[in-house]
């Protein structure tokens, strides 16, 4: 009995670890889970909560081994009709994917597969450009983790596809997050670097002109090892 109880308690998902985002100031937000869903193998479900409406919660899609599964990264929006996420495991190579899902028909949409670089584990949108930035876990040049970004207005975004930047023990390692000031990318990494605490990066869109801005863990009372959303 207990175990029937907390089957059925994951079908709403289980384990958010991503970041919520709100639909244009409407109070509707979206979010992933990274385990739970109506899979026994519990590969995660994005879902929508209306805090207008009393809190309504509904999942809106339940992650399959086809599909991609297991999200970490937050969802962003273009045009308020579309979100865009990743999954870092599953799919055609195991390795993730990006998706596009359609607010209007619920319609779900695989736009890249990886499979040399992997492990998705944060987006960040340029709504000017449509060209969506994202860090990796796992790099092809390095096991470090990368920068990679993909234009998602194209007609065949996967053909856009490119890999920017290869992370490595000096300028650090397993990157966290990424985001978008002034025509830059800011990114933490969370171990190596100077002190081995990881660091802060800054770089040019096309992944040129990597500069280390901060090194963490020489003086453990300022912090190490940073992990969630720069904002």
């Amino acid at each position: 009995m207990d175990k029937l109880k907390r089957i059925k308690s994951k079908i709403n998902g289980a384990n958010p670890q991503s970041t919520l985002i709100e639909l244009n100031n409407t109070g509707v937000l979206y979010g992933v889970t990274r385990y739970g869903g109506n899979s026994v193998d519990d590969l995660g479900v994005i879902y929508r909560i209306d805090t207008i409406r009393n809190n309504t919660f509904t999942v809106i899609h339940h992650f399959t081994n086809n599909t991609g599964c297991h999200p970490v990264s937050p969802l962003v929006f273009d045009n308020d009709v579309f979100l865009f996420g990743s999954t870092i495991r599953c799919g055609q190579f195991g390795y993730g994917n990006l998706f596009r899902f359609n607010l209007s028909d619920h319609t779900f949409n695989i736009i890249y597969e990886f499979h040399d670089i992997a492990n998705p584990v944060n987006l960040f949108l340029d709504t000017n450009s449509g060209l969506l930035y994202g860090v990796t876990g796992v790099g092809s040049s390095t096991f470090y983790g990368s920068v990679f970004t993909v234009d998602i207005r194209h007609k065949i975004p996967s053909t856009t596809f490119k890999q920017l930047f290869s992370f490595n023990y000096g300028v650090g390692a397993f990157p966290s997050n990424l985001i978008l000031v002034n025509s830059s990318l800011y990114i933490n990494t969370q171990i190596f670097g100077r002190f081995g605490g990881g660091t802060l990066i800054k770089m040019d869109l096309d992944g040129k002109n990597a500069e280390l801005i901060y090194a963490f863990g020489g003086d453990k009372a300022l912090g190490c090892c940073p992990w969630g959303q720069l904002v």
